[in-house]
């Protein structure tokens, strides 16, 4: 995890080892927030989005900053609820197509939909009507 933490810190192997020797503060913060992140069960996989992320939605990553080790793993906490509520919002029940509330199916639903379209264009229903023939429409 603390490979991972460094890379997506933008933390080399050389910087790394001369803060573990020269700087054990600074790198103490990097192991504080190693513990953090596996404490919270973050998935090192996700690490450099949310470096992304924070680059896109953070005003200090909007400058050009980089993050520091906690406001990494703060964010990546923020990104972990942010995907969570997303995939909540995406399998809920006011996300089944309005075709299937209705109880239509497919096909119904495209007949419905080349009604409208024929309706609203007359030329586009001739050729809807030359495509299809005797389609149930």
């Amino acid at each position: 995890m603390a490979n991972a933490l460094c890379k997506a810190l933008r933390i080399d192997k050389n910087l790394a080892d001369m803060w573990m020797t020269e700087f054990p503060k600074k790198w103490d913060t990097i192991v504080r927030a190693t513990d953090l992140l596996l404490k919270y069960s973050v998935d090192p996989e996700i690490l450099v989005a949310v470096e992304s992320d924070w680059r896109e939605r953070d005003w200090r990553g909007q400058k050009g900053q980089y993050p520091t080790a906690m406001q990494l793993v703060e964010h990546c906490l923020v990104y972990r609820k942010r995907l969570q509520d997303g995939r909540d919002a995406l399998s809920g029940p006011d996300r089944i197509p309005w075709w299937q509330k209705a109880g239509l199916s497919v096909e119904e639903c495209d007949a419905v939909i080349w009604k409208a379209e024929a309706a609203r264009d007359p030329e586009f229903g001739k050729l809807v009507w030359e495509y299809f023939g005797e389609a149930n429409f």
